[in-house]
């Protein structure tokens, strides 16, 4: 099954080769203002990927480095839980 990368994200594969247009700009301008909607497409892609990984007897030792995190944090990217960069700012002053 393979998994596509939302609108308006999708369109950009082909603006790559294309010459320059005023609607490349618009669609670039559309993929620009819609990160966030990406980083949370991103997010939930990990966090379906991981929990398959753990119930398919991946260790979270074995996860941790993949994913370049600590064990606690494969289990909260699993669960769906999200730090916001306050509870970053506070994670790093402790």
């Amino acid at each position: 099954m393979a998994i596509e990368l939302p609108e308006p994200f999708a369109a950009l594969a082909d603006l790559l080769t294309a010459d320059p247009t005023t609607d490349q700009a618009r669609k670039l301008t559309a993929a620009l203002n819609a990160v966030p909607e990406l980083q949370r497409w991103l997010r939930e892609q990990r966090q379906i990927t991981v929990r398959g990984l753990l119930d398919a007897n991946h260790t979270a030792a074995e996860l941790s480095p993949v994913l370049q995190v600590s064990k606690q944090r494969v289990y909260d990217i699993a669960s769906g839980h999200v730090r916001n960069k306050s509870q970053k700012a506070s994670y790093k002053a402790d």
